[in-house]
This record gives C-alpha cells, structure tokens and sequence, in this order.
C-alpha cells in the first residue's frame, strides 16, 4: 500500500531467483500458481513468463506497495509465499502454493509442484497410492505419517526437515519389487546390515531375497538370523565371503541382473570363497592384558604411563588416568613399533610395551639438530610437512604444546607459537617466520615457565568419587578439520569414540558403524545413553556444537543430537535407532544435502567460535 516501503532483503536473495519477461521453467509456474491464487492472474499455468504474467506481476506490485516494474524480485517473491500479501481483493492472506525452494515445510492444504514431488516419492516407496495432483490433501498426510512410522520419525503427517532427511535418504536405496536400487548404492547412502539392523531398506532386502528365492519369510524389516542365513546362501551361490553381513559389494550383488537365485548353482570352473565344512577350533592363549583406553584408571594406567614416560613418548608423572595425552602417547607407540595405531592399549600394544624390544621414541633434539637451519617458508594455519613437525617438536621441548608432533599446523600448534612469541618478546601473530624459527630453535629460547601439573596418582583411592575416571580434552587440543579430507578416514579406522558436550562438561561412548554425508552411531551402553541425555536432552534433534575424542587421543569438532532414529544394531543400550555426528564441511557441500545438514554446520561453526575463545584462556 501507498507508504510501506521493502528495502533490500539478503535472506530473500539466499531462497529466490529475480523472474522476469522472458524465463521460463518451474519457478515461472509456482509463480503463476501463486498469482492465480491471490487473483491477479488467469491464464494457462504453463511456465512461461510472457506478456500476461508481467501484468499479473504488476498488479500484485501496485496492491502491495513496491513499483510496478513487472519484474519478480526476491524480495517480492518473498512475501508473496512466505508473508501475508494482499490479494486483489485488497485481503491480507497467505497463499498455499508452497515456494519454489528445496524441501520446504509442509502441512494440510499446502499446493503446488512441490507436493507434486512429494507424492511421487512417497509413491515410490510405497507409502502413498493416490493421484499426483500436487494437492497436500488428507491422503497425503496419511501417507507421511505412515512413513514417519516406519522410520521413528515424530507423527505429525507434516513434512520438516528432519522428515526430508530421512525420506532422501531412503530414496537412495531400492524401492520394493525393483531389482535395481533407484540410485546407485555406494558409501555414501548404504545402510550396512548386520543382526538387528532394522528398517524399510531391510525390509527391501528381504523382498529381493524372496524374488532371488533365498527367504520365504514375510517381510518384517528386521535383520534377524533367517535374513543372515539367507544373505549367506546368497554369498555363496556369487562368489562372496559368506559372512551373513549385508555389506555394500553384497548388496550391489543383490540387486543387480546378474544375480545368481537360489535355484541355480555356481558355474562348475568356479569355486566359492568359502565352503561349509566345519573347522576345528584354534585354541587361544590366556588374555595377559586387559584393555586400556580413554576412561580406564588405576595401577594398570600408572604402569602403562610409567613406560610411555620411560621410553620417552608422554612426559610429566603417571596419575593413573587415561585421558587424550595418554591416547596421544600410545598412538606414537604404536606407530613406532608398527602396531595398529589406534590409542587403544590391548593385548598386543602391552605385551609390545612391556618386552625388551620396545623401541623408544627419539629424542626431539635429533630432528631439531637436522632441522635448525632447513627453514625454508613461513609456517601457517593449514600447512604439512616435516618442518612443521619439527617446529611442534621444539615446541613440546620448551612445554608450549602438548601431545605428538604430527606435522599438522592446527589451532593448538598456532596458540602454542603465539604463548612462545609472547615469552621470547617475538610479534605475537602465531605464524613461524625466520625469526620465530630461529628462536626456537636457539640454545636461549626462553621455555614455559609454568604447566599445570597433575596431581599424582595415590594407591588405595581408585573407588573414591574424587578420582575422575575421565579427563575432561582442553580447547586447544581440538582440531578443526573437514569430514571428506581428513576426518571420514579416521573415523572408518576408529569407530570407537567419546562425545564431549564441553557445554555441560557430560560425555558419553558411541561406536560409529557408517561413514557417509556424516557418521551414523549409537551409544554403547544404557548409561551412555543415559549420560547423553543429561547433556542433550532426551529425544532432541537441535543440533548441539561437541567436541568427539577418538581412541587415538584426537580431538575433533563436531555437532550432534540425542533422537534415535532408523536404523538399529544395538538393543541393549536404551535408545532405538541411531544417532548422526557431523563434522566441519563446505557450506556448499551442506546445502546440497539438505537443511538439516546446514542447522549442523551453523552449530560447528558456533561451538568453533566458543572453543576458540576458551582456548585463549587456558
């Protein structure tokens, strides 16, 4: 109206596309559903922005106040789906047709392209059998909370984003009755099946067995022994390993036209990988040692510490508690001694640690000496390479830095740079030039005169309450570094890990068992997941900024939820479903996943902004 006045609007910019005379497409069509609504336009709906949509979009300008251009800016387009327009009645209404954006909310009597999308996917899969008229009507709804049912999901019957993620996901998987997944099965979207998996992607599983002639059960979605045996014929009738676990190349297998049914045999020429002959028991030797890893105290600790101290991997006294610096420690161990690098101290690490032949770590002053004059480019955030390495050497000699030297410049190398720049009177900006590397590498760098120290470990008080059996990472250990470049590999390689709400000061054990957009997990035990819910709330899917300690003793940023969801490999630990951890990526790659993963990256970047802060005052 006469006197309102729209400025520039950034987030309308972000969700629309400026539409004009001349573009043609869905966006066009939306649009045209939209003015037809409000009654400014009454042609055919047919995605062309000629000359009738340009007056239609004129006459909407005019009555809601902005300059009759014809031109459908973001700004106006925003209020047109998202605000309360005045229609050509001069009536301040909302319109049903939903926005032309990606996964919008939904509810009872929304309209548009957008429904029409829904309703094929949810036809696809099964779940909805009426017509695609792109009306959110009540079998539509109907149909969304039967799917909301079947994957744990809250049953509203509206779509959000937590629906949108779980529906995408489970488009990515093959619908029933179709012996090809839709998409591509690969790391990314397979749900790997092992006894107690559940959900519609197992129930597919079992229809294609039955199609195959493998299963002869009724499909109940549930990965039970019937399902392993099944999957084991199938394995070995097409040349797999039978180990009953329905993995990615298995299902690939599976679901394509060269798979080998029941009824027929392997090809003479062709031996199966395993056979079903019974094989004789090997006997084991006695367990010597048991396991030692992040959370473990007592003697056993103090005498794991007392080694690593005296074969020159941890420094400082043994206090009975293992905690990341520890991890750190047994990680550099075992690299040394080429065991399995994963900070966890079990049979084979001890009885390495305890022989006569366990190699001890160098001395930091031999890389140094070889080091001392090699500098040949300025450190930074974000670099690799030996010299880095060195530099974190001298750096955990002057007590500066803590942990392993790993040739990695993160933020714990960069404050560590920045306190010995402050010490030795150097400019305090953490980056390595010519200067700081000289010093550091002189004979009178000036040292940290002051490190905390902990109290040391005193027999006969491990069951009282006093002694913590967790040691809480400081912010300057933690690492921001993306999923797909760094984190992905480690975490396929140690699905064994800590949640650290640095919010509440809780933690809680997962085990991750899939590595995609993000990694799939559940809490071990009940009082993980009872400790989990202390800190995050029972059933809550806001995404909370923590930060996850791996076996190894590295710390990572992340975000996290406490809602159980879809699949299910764990019926002891009190939560049905699993839980999804996310890690730093490219907001681009983000958006392409979806909303859900966008409100994770936003939650990363506040808890980075939070870590960092609390860095600075340690």
């Amino acid at each position: 109206m006469p006197g309102e006045s729209f400025s520039y609007d950034s987030a309308a910019r972000v969700r629309y596309e400026t539409l004009a005379k001349g573009v043609s497409g869905s966006l066009v069509k939306t649009l045209q559903q939209a003015l037809k609504e409000l009654g400014f336009y009454g042609d055919k709906e047919d995605g062309v922005f000629g000359t009738s949509t340009t007056q239609a979009v004129k006459d909407f300008q005019k009555q809601n106040g902005y300059k009759a251009t014809g031109i459908a800016l973001p700004e106006m387009q925003k209020l047109l789906y998202e605000g309360k327009p005045r229609n050509s009645k001069n009536r301040k209404v909302y319109v049903d047709t939903l926005p032309p954006i990606p996964n919008p909310d939904m509810e009872l009597g929304d309209k548009g392209d957008a429904v029409a999308g829904l309703q094929q996917m949810l036809k696809t899969l099964g779940f909805y059998k009426g017509d695609i008229d792109g009306a959110y009507g009540k079998s539509t709804m109907n149909a969304v909370k039967a799917y909301q049912k079947a994957h744990s999901i809250r049953q509203t019957g509206k779509m959000n984003s937590f629906t949108w993620l779980s529906l995408e996901t489970n488009m990515q998987t093959p619908a029933p009755g179709q012996s090809t997944p839709q998409y591509e099965l690969n790391e990314s979207n397979v749900i790997v099946m092992r006894k107690g998996t559940r959900g519609l992607a197992v129930t597919r599983l079992e229809e294609r067995l039955i199609e195959l002639g493998y299963y002869n059960k009724t499909p109940n979605g549930i990965y039970e022994n019937q399902d392993m045996d099944a999957v084991k014929q199938f394995q070995r009738n097409n040349g797999f390993t039978s180990s009953g676990i329905a993995d990615l190349y298995t299902q690939r297998a599976l679901f394509s036209e060269n798979a080998v049914p029941a009824s027929k045999t392997p090809p003479s020429d062709w031996q199966s990988i395993t056979t079903n002959a019974p094989t004789t028991p090997i006997p084991t030797q006695p367990i010597v040692y048991g396991l030692l890893k992040i959370g473990s105290r007592g003697n056993d600790v103090v005498q794991l510490q007392n080694n690593l101290i005296k074969l020159g991997y941890l420094t400082g006294k043994a206090d009975g508690i293992f905690g990341t610096q520890t991890a750190l420690a047994v990680t550099g161990f075992q690299r040394a001694n080429k065991l399995q690098a994963d900070g966890m101290a079990g049979q084979d690490t001890l009885s390495a640690l305890y022989s006569s032949g366990a190699v001890a770590q160098k001395p930091n002053n031999q890389q140094n000496d070889s080091n001392k004059d090699s500098f040949t480019r300025n450190l930074s955030m974000g670099m690799r390479g030996a010299d880095v390495a060195a530099a974190q050497s001298r750096l955990i000699k002057l007590k500066y830095l803590s942990g392993a030297a790993d040739g990695i410049f993160g933020p714990a190398t960069a404050l560590a740079v920045q306190a010995f720049q402050e010490a030795n009177r150097l400019k305090q900006d953490g980056i390595i030039g010519s200067l700081t590397w000289t010093k550091l590498n002189s004979g009178n760098a000036i040292a940290k005169d002051t490190i905390p120290i902990i109290p040391p470990f005193k027999p006969g008080t491990i069951d009282k309450p006093s002694v913590p059996s967790f040691t809480a990472p400081t912010a300057k250990e933690v690492r921001f570094a993306l999923w797909d470049t760094e984190v992905k590999t480690r975490s396929r390689k140690l699905p064994h890990a800590t949640v650290y709400d640095f919010l509440s000061g809780g933690h809680y054990n997962v085990n991750v068992f899939s590595n995609g957009n993000h990694a799939d997990a559940e809490p071990i035990t009940e009082a993980d997941t009872e400790a989990m819910r202390n800190a995050l709330g029972k059933d809550n899917w806001t995404p909370r900024p923590v930060w996850i300690i791996f076996s190894d003793g590295r710390v990572y940023m992340a975000s996290t939820h406490s809602r159980g969801h879809e699949v299910d490999h764990n019926p002891n630990n009190g939560l049905t479903g699993h839980i999804c951890i996310h890690y730093p990526r490219e907001m681009s790659v983000a958006e392409k996943v979806g909303p859900y993963a966008v409100s994770h990256q936003n939650a990363i970047l506040s808890g980075w902004d939070l870590t960092q802060s609390m860095a600075v005052k340690q």
